[in-house]
C-alpha cells in the first residue's frame, strides 16, 4: 500500500509545480476525472491533460494541493481503491505563518496496476464545505 500512497504524494508534488503532464501521467489512458457536484467529467489522459493545461496557469503560486490518503484496500489483483481528502491551501509569507483552507474535497479512486506503475483510473472528487482557519 505504499506504492498506492507515494502515488498520492506525487499527485501533490505535480500539482503543487503545476505540471500538468506530469500529473496527467499519473492516470490510466482512459481514465475518468469528475468533479462531481459540479457536473464536471473528463474521460481519458489526453482530456485532463488538456484540461489542467488550462487550469494550472491561473492558480497563484501560493496555492497548495494537500491530499491525505484515509483508506486503501485492494479489491482485486492489480485494483485498488482509495478513499481520502484533499486541502487547497493558500500558503503566508514564510513557514512559520499557518496555510488557510481555501477548498476541501473528498476523493474516491479506483487505481489500476500497470506495467508502468500503479494509475488513477477513477476518481470522484466531491466539495466539501471548507474550513478556513484564518
Amino acid at each position: 500500500m505504499d506504492a498506492i500512497r507515494a502515488v498520492w504524494t506525487t499527485v501533490d508534488e505535480r500539482w503543487n509545480a503545476r505540471d500538468a503532464e506530469g500529473f496527467s501521467n499519473l492516470f490510466s489512458d482512459e481514465a475518468r476525472f469528475g468533479f462531481v457536484n459540479r457536473g464536471e467529467w473528463m474521460d481519458g489522459r489526453a482530456e485532463i491533460l488538456r484540461s489542467f493545461l488550462v487550469r494550472f496557469p491561473t492558480i497563484a503560486p501560493e496555492i497548495r494541493h494537500q491530499s491525505t490518503t484515509h483508506e486503501v484496500r485492494s479489491i482485486a489483483p492489480g485494483v485498488t481503491m482509495v478513499d481520502g481528502a484533499v486541502r487547497i491551501l493558500r500558503t503566508g509569507p514564510d513557514e512559520r505563518t499557518e496555510p488557510d483552507v481555501i477548498l476541501t474535497f473528498h476523493f474516491f479512486a479506483v487505481m489500476l496496476q500497470t506495467e508502468d506503475g500503479w494509475r488513477i483510473d477513477e476518481l470522484r472528487v466531491v466539495d466539501l464545505p471548507s474550513a478556513r482557519n484564518s
